[in-house]
């Protein structure tokens, strides 16, 4: 098993947007109950390390998801089976149910999500 750690601030300089605590996501409705974000220990070490690098740029992260819950995982795929955007929980290895992926992308130090 992996012991989780909670991405936040101040600990993790990084913005959050975690679209599946919304409706604002494939399925229309919230899929969490609390917008709380975690990561596997290694996965949280290497965000660290990732966030000096981005710093060094005058960039920064917004976080969109990280740790999932198979149960979730299952209702995305359920709501849209299509394996170049998920991973089917039935079939193997799913990184974000491990806490082992991150959705994010980086924004300039406005909060400007680049491209």
């Amino acid at each position: 098993m992996f012991n989780l750690v909670e991405i936040k601030q101040p600990e993790f300089d990084v913005d959050f947007y975690l679209a599946y605590a919304t409706s604002d996501n494939i399925t229309g409705r919230p899929l969490y109950k609390k917008s709380v974000c975690y990561l596997n220990e290694q996965a949280a070490l290497l965000l660290k390390e990732a966030i000096k690098y981005a710093a060094a740029l005058d960039l920064r992260f917004k976080i969109f998801d990280a740790y999932r819950p198979l149960e979730v995982q299952q209702e995305l795929w359920d709501n849209n089976p299509d394996p170049a955007f998920l991973s089917n929980p039935q079939t193997g290895a799913i990184p974000h149910c491990r806490g082992a992926a991150i959705d994010l992308n980086l924004i300039d130090k406005n909060g400007k999500e680049l491209d």
